[in-house]
């Protein structure tokens, strides 16, 4: 991942884990640290710093994300607790 220095990149998995990333990713936004999770960065993190424009927009791309995989993880446990965290904001 690191040799890709072009461009900002990271590689997420079903929980909107980030489990990768290259340095210009974590340069854009904290959240793009292996670990972080981009949905509770971007709905419960102050370290989302985006102009609020932009929050807004990547926001609704996640939840996009996050409608298009319920119907293949509706009996996972903690994609399941992640969107709960989600209907009580």
């Amino acid at each position: 991942m690191e040799s890709l220095t072009s461009h900002p990149a990271f590689v997420y998995d079903k929980h909107m884990n980030v489990v990768e990333s290259n340095q210009l990713a974590r340069e854009v936004a904290a959240g793009f640290t292996a670990g972080s999770n981009l949905v509770r960065t971007a709905f419960f993190s102050a370290a989302a710093h985006a102009s609020p424009e932009d929050l807004a927009i990547g926001r609704a791309q996640l939840v996009a994300l996050l409608r298009k995989s319920l119907l293949r993880n509706a009996e996972d446990g903690r994609y399941l607790d992640l969107i709960g965290e989600l209907a009580r904001v």
